[in-house]
C-alpha cells in the first residue's frame, strides 16, 4: 500500500515537470518566432499569460527570455529590459531586468571600440 502511494506520488511529480517543460517549450518557441526584439518579447510573455495557472514555469519563463535578450548583445535590447523593469509586479523579475539592463550597458561599452590614431608612422 505505501508502494503504490509513493508510485503515485512520484507519477504525479513526473506529470507536473512535463507539464512545466512543455510550457518551456511553448515560452521559448515564442520568443523564436521573430527576429524583431521587442515582437518576440511580446510573444514569449503572451505564452507567459496563458500558463498564469503555472506560475512556476511563468517564472522561468520570464527569467529565460529576459536572460536571452541580455545575450543579445543588441542595442535594442536595452529599452526593452527597461521597460520590462518598470512594468513587471514580480520584485524578482523587475530585479532580474534591471540587472540583465545594467549588463547590457556594460556589452555596449565593452563593444563600443573607439577609432584607431590617424597617425603616419
Amino acid at each position: 500500500m505505501v508502494k503504490t502511494a509513493h508510485h503515485s506520488s512520484e507519477a504525479e511529480q513526473l506529470r507536473k515537470r512535463n507539464h512545466e517543460l512543455s510550457i518551456l517549450n511553448s515560452i521559448a518557441q515564442a520568443l523564436n518566432r521573430s527576429l524583431d526584439l521587442d515582437e518576440a518579447l511580446n510573444n514569449a510573455l503572451a505564452q507567459v499569460a496563458e500558463h498564469r495557472d503555472n506560475p512556476a514555469a511563468a517564472f522561468r519563463g520570464k527569467q529565460a527570455a529576459l536572460r536571452a535578450l541580455a545575450r543579445l548583445g543588441d542595442p535594442d535590447a536595452l529599452p526593452i529590459l527597461q521597460r520590462v523593469a518598470a512594468n513587471e509586479v514580480d520584485g524578482r523579475i523587475v530585479r532580474l531586468a534591471r540587472l540583465c539592463a545594467a549588463l547590457q550597458c556594460k556589452l555596449q561599452d565593452i563593444l563600443v571600440l573607439e577609432p584607431p590614431d590617424d597617425q603616419s608612422v
